[in-house]
């Protein structure tokens, strides 16, 4: 409480005093690793100390919340691997987090995940719904699946000369579940580590001036971009030149392999993922194929995937759109999926043919 007044000097509303209280507690108490919906040695204790439980510190934060004077109460979930609880019991728990209503909406916190923002909680805390109790005794159930998407944004520019080389540039945009993800992956390691990683996950590419940018900034999307070259995206056989229109961001392989699927497909949320593509190709080539633009759906509207490709004088124009609406995807609809991303992986392998002119 005493540190209070000092937290929200800088505050000049209620979000950036939510913020702020968030970021706070954070920094102040680590996470032990531990589970729970009680405290173990007390949240004074903890505050002391800077280390606790989920429940110490969820409700430190609860707390300090509380005396900024924002509506802040528990929320008890159970965790993935702790199965869903569909009826309000003791048992039924093991974690508890932050809830703030705030300007007509409700904003999720824990703060024992470092990269984590309101609203963008954890993989291990999105299962399904939670029960909210509220200070006058009541209770209600909360929504732990994230309204919109998470989305990873795309652009990438491509010039190929007349020996097949290629050199690019790529900027990616991260936001929520996303750049959580590339947060816990990147951001302690070094600039070289992740340019290996990287180079391994895209192969055939050698990159160069690599930068990440908002890298701690949690309330902004994480935004990658480097260049690159390869001498091995490009297949040269005789006058003509066959390449995959979204080269090393392409989707070459179908997850769903079986015949019959017994339980539902787990997407932990909603995703989306967009690419744009512009391709330079060398003096004296003409394009002699292009794929076909595609749109297909899935049953429901629980998914889509789009692919437009064009060519104007020297320039391709390629513009691939997947979107995940649903979290958890039915088995009765399991042969849809296969079929969609079947369908899906096809097109990505496709080739784009240029024919050296005569």
């Amino acid at each position: 409480q005493n540190d209070l007044p000092q937290i929200l000097a800088d505050s000049k509303n209620k979000l950036e005093q939510l913020n702020a209280i968030f970021q706070f507690v954070k920094s102040k108490v680590k996470w032990n690793g531990e589970f729970g919906k009680y405290t173990d040695v007390g949240v004074k204790k903890a505050y002391a100390e800077g280390v606790g439980n989920v429940a110490e510190i969820n409700l430190m934060l609860i707390s300090m919340l509380r005396k900024a004077g924002l509506n802040s109460n528990p929320v008890l979930i159970s965790t993935r691997n702790h199965g869903i609880s569909l009826f309000p019991t003791s048992k039924g728990f093991n974690y508890v987090i932050a809830a703030v209503e705030l300007n007509d909406q409700l904003f999720l916190l824990d703060a024992t995940e470092e990269y984590s923002s309101p609203n963008v909680l954890p993989i291990r805390d999105i299962n399904w719904r939670g029960r909210m109790i509220k200070g006058d005794n009541t209770s209600d159930w909360v929504n732990l699946i994230p309204a919109k998407p998470s989305e990873e944004n795309t652009i990438m520019q491509i010039t190929i000369d007349e020996e097949g080389i290629i050199e690019g540039m790529q900027r990616s945009n991260y936001k929520d579940a996303y750049a959580l993800n590339y947060r816990n992956k990147f951001s302690k390691l070094k600039e070289q580590t992740i340019i290996e990683k990287v180079e391994g996950e895209s192969d055939d590419i050698e990159i160069d001036h690599f930068k990440i940018i908002n890298k701690d900034n949690i309330y902004k999307p994480i935004v990658e971009m480097f260049k690159f070259s390869s001498e091995d995206l490009i297949d040269v056989i005789g006058d003509k030149m066959y390449f995959k229109p979204l080269f090393f961001d392409a989707i070459t392989e179908n997850p769903f392999k079986l015949e019959k699927r017994g339980y539902p497909i787990d997407f932990e949320v909603p995703t989306g993922a967009k690419n744009m593509i512009s391709i330079s190709i060398p003096d004296g080539y003409s394009v002699e194929f292009l794929p076909e633009s595609i749109a297909v759906a899935l049953p429901n509207n629980y998914g889509f995937y789009k692919f437009n490709i064009s060519v104007s004088e020297n320039k391709i124009s390629v513009y691939s759109s997947f979107i995940m609406n649903t979290v958890i995807y039915p088995i009765e609809y399991y042969p849809e999926i296969k079929e969609f991303y079947k369908t899906l992986v096809n097109k990505n392998l496709e080739q784009v043919v240029l024919k050296k002119e005569l």
